[in-house]
């Protein structure tokens, strides 16, 4: 088990705050000022979180040794935040709304990623089920602004 899991305690309350917050704008062209910065995106937050402790569980000594799981679920990862963040740098709903969908492709590969882990015994099956649900938040979250933002 690795220690300080930050996505794992992650209070469900904050999403339901942010999702009030996108419920409640008044017309589409105001969502992307509603964003200041992309690290107010929820999403971002809890993809960040991930990142940082997929980062600190491929360092382990098996993981560490698969050079090629580990480099992958770590790109896909960086990828998720990565792409949340530069859909919300874009001038307008739908090429931010197309990047929420790339972040959700990602999300999805890093989970098929934890399965070949978990099989290979690199990480725990308390691990895997945090991690995956976690992802599987994201990937709702994304999939929901993208909808939103495509109204």
């Amino acid at each position: 088990m690795v220690e300080n899991q930050p996505f794992c305690k992650i209070v469900s309350k904050v999403a339901e705050l942010q999702s009030a917050k996108v419920t409640e704008l008044g017309r589409k062209s105001d969502i992307m000022s509603r964003f200041e910065k992309f690290e107010d995106i929820l999403a971002w937050q809890k993809a960040f979180d991930v990142t940082l402790d997929i980062y600190k569980i491929t360092t382990n000594t098996h993981f560490a040794k698969d050079f090629g799981l580990k480099d992958q679920i770590r790109r896909a990862s960086v990828s998720v935040m990565a792409n949340i963040a530069e859909g919300n740098g874009r001038k307008s709903n739908i090429e931010f709304a197309n990047f929420l969908n790339i972040a959700r492709g990602s999300a999805a590969e890093v989970q098929s990623h934890f399965h070949i882990a978990k099989g290979l015994s690199y990480i725990s099956q308390e691990e895997f089920e945090c991690s995956y649900s976690l992802l599987t938040e994201i990937s709702k979250m994304t999939l929901a602004l993208a909808k939103y933002l495509r109204e």
